[in-house]
């Protein structure tokens, strides 16, 4: 995705795209996959895609409650019946796989799965080659089941699982600051040697009917469910001593949809559609938090540290309904106009009618032009929501400077792009576009706690605006590609989790614009791959001017960090082996080539709760056959 024009490096393999910090809504096989607690593990394993689609901009009628969209159409089986693999390389990365497929008669299926061992589970928080306590433990499953049983309709099953297990990475040198009666001058709790840990947990399983008269009506009904959890593990003593807090923190999300569309192709130049959403969600937190007792100004003040429980449940519900025509008016020009509404009831009652309208003007074989106009409901990331009973934390070292707490809301966007997409000869493709967002209530998270979760809240107004370029070549066995943007992202004002920010910080952010802490003014990215015989050879690099961070006695997010780039570089072979049924594969890749140094983060910036340092050079090879 770092590839995707418009796509930034975000904190722990987030993406920020087009100026925006909440993640894109996934889909897989055209279903809505609820959204999860993911943390830091990546949820959806690249083996099960055959396909994969980027969606952004002004989105017609069918597409919701994100901006931006990856629809994952996965295998549904593939020749030789299994195969497996195994990577291993730098940071003792252990990576074995294996995937199968079958068909019998109407049905077919597809399972995969895979256990990752390594050394660098997360972002490093210093520029060192070797992370301090970074390891990882993952595994990822995913099967799929479809039956056929005729011309006109199919079943699909469909679950996937991932389990994640990460140490938190720790700092050398750093001095503690908080006294604890009985461990004296700290001699033995180096902050080199904290224990923090974090345990995640992903599951999801849908199932679905297609059917089609066979002419003009095609239809899909799926019912989805996910289920998700992140548990933080602090070092209580060593987070005491260091940060003044230890919290052990539980979050869990049980998130159930119901998804319908139908399609209706009323003539050859146009189709109607139709749809309606379901989805159900209850959160779950918990936070059993150790502190020491403070003033009221928050500073320490003798006394054994005592634990505060907090802990709420949270049930949203969301429906949406859309229409939507496309009409082919010309057969140069085709408009795409709809209306959704969408509805949220959980800690507020919101709901929004929302005009879509999209055209494309065809000037030749050649040349295209989209211009389009949406208006977003997006409702906002309650499994991020956590306890925010904050008078339970008055008088102790975790009590914040500021006491208001409004609810997070849905945020509303005005989404104008456009755009211009040139075949200048039959090899190079140009394209060009640009976008402007007005929003109320923008959603954004940041990490304001002492653990690596994140927290969701609003800004009043914002203001995103952009523009990218692409160039994509293609002769023989050469294919290339180069992506640049620009983008800037500002808002003004704090709608609600206003606790967790600094007064002063808070009472700036109010009366003035201020850039977003994840606005990068520019990004580009750059690649090739060469096929010669049955030799691949492939070449990437993206380059990031950097994210906000605030200067010590600075106004928020009035600086950036250095600019920052990185190239990999990768060959891989597949022959047929005299002893094998299928084909054997070996794969060479080299991570950061060139071994920069560069910080993405410096721990500022709001929201910001930590440095984070790219991975240095790292080479990993892999062994595949099928079978």
């Amino acid at each position: 995705m770092l590839q995707a024009p418009g796509v930034a490096h975000g904190d722990y393999g987030a993406l920020y795209i087009r100026g925006e910090m909440i993640q894109p809504q996934y889909r897989i096989n055209g279903m809505i996959i609820p959204e999860g607690i993911s943390g830091f593990g990546q949820v959806f394993d690249l083996r099960i895609a055959r396909r994969v689609e980027f969606i952004t901009g002004a989105l017609p009628a069918q597409h919701n409650y994100r901006t931006n969209i990856v629809d994952i159409e996965t295998k549904q089986s593939f020749e030789n019946g299994a195969k497996a693999s195994m990577t291993g390389g730098s940071y003792s990365t252990f990576n074995p796989a294996i995937e199968v497929s079958g068909a019998a008669d109407k049905l077919t299926y597809y399972a995969t799965g895979s256990y990752l061992r390594a050394r660098n589970g997360i972002l490093f928080p210093t520029p060192e080659r070797d992370p301090l306590h970074n390891d990882t433990r993952q595994t990822r499953g995913f099967a799929l089941v479809s039956f056929v049983p005729d011309p006109h309709s199919r079943w699909s099953l469909m679950a996937g699982a991932a389990q994640a297990r990460f140490q938190i990475p720790n700092v050398r040198g750093e001095s503690p600051t908080f006294p604890l009666d009985g461990v004296g001058n700290f001699p033995d709790l180096a902050s080199a040697d904290l224990d923090e840990r974090q345990r995640e947990s992903n599951r999801y399983a849908a199932v679905a009917y297609e059917g089609t008269d066979g002419s003009r009506v095609d239809y899909r009904v799926a019912l989805v469910s996910r289920h998700s959890s992140v548990h933080f593990t602090p070092d209580t003593i060593g987070d005491l001593i260091y940060r003044g807090i230890a919290s052990d923190v539980t979050r869990r999300n049980r998130a159930t949809g119901l998804q319908v569309d139908v399609s209706l192709a009323h003539s050859s130049a146009r189709t109607l559609r139709a749809g309606v959403a379901l989805n159900r969600q209850r959160t779950d937190s918990e936070n059993e938090s150790v502190a020491f007792p403070a003033d009221s100004d928050g500073a320490q003040i003798p006394g054994d540290p005592f634990t505060v429980s907090d802990a709420r449940s949270i049930i949203a519900r969301v429906t949406g309904i859309y229409v939507q025509d496309e009409w082919r008016a010309t057969s140069r020009l085709t408009l795409n106009a709809g209306l959704r509404f969408d509805h949220l009831k959980s800690l507020t009652r919101d709901g929004q009618l929302s005009p879509r309208l999209n055209a494309v003007f065809e000037f030749d074989e050649r040349t295209a032009l989209h211009v389009g106009y949406s208006r977003f409901f997006n409702p906002p990331r309650l499994e991020l929501i956590g306890p925010d009973t904050i008078s339970k934390f008055r008088n102790t070292t975790n009590q914040p400077k500021v006491q208001e707490s409004a609810p997070v809301v849905p945020e509303r966007v005005h989404y104008l792009d456009a755009g211009l997409k040139h075949r200048l000869t039959p090899k190079l493709t140009l394209g060009f576009d640009v976008y402007a967002k007005r929003g109320n209530n923008m959603a954004d998270f940041g990490q304001f706690g002492q653990a690596l979760v994140y927290s969701p809240f609003n800004w009043r107004k914002s203001r995103i605006h952009g523009v990218e370029f692409t160039a994509q070549y293609r002769n023989g066995g050469l294919s290339s590609y180069f992506n640049a943007s620009g983008s800037w992202a500002r808002a003004r004002g704090i709608s609600s989790g206003q606790y967790n920010f600094e007064s002063e910080e808070l009472d700036y952010i109010n009366g003035h614009w201020v850039y977003m802490d994840h606005d990068q003014r520019l990004s580009s990215s750059v690649g090739l791959a060469y096929s010669w015989f049955d030799v691949v050879l492939s070449a990437d690099a993206f380059f990031g001017s950097g994210m906000r961070r605030t200067p010590d006695g600075a106004t928020p997010n009035s600086d950036h960090m250095p600019g920052y780039g990185r190239a990999n570089l990768g060959v891989a072979r597949e022959f047929q082996a005299a002893w094998l049924a299928g084909k054997l594969g070996v794969r060479l890749s080299v991570v950061n080539l060139f071994d920069k140094r560069y910080e993405t983060r410096d721990g500022t910036g709001v929201g910001v709760g930590a440095p984070q340092f790219g991975a240095r050079r790292s080479l990993y090879a892999t062994l595949s056959a099928s079978f």
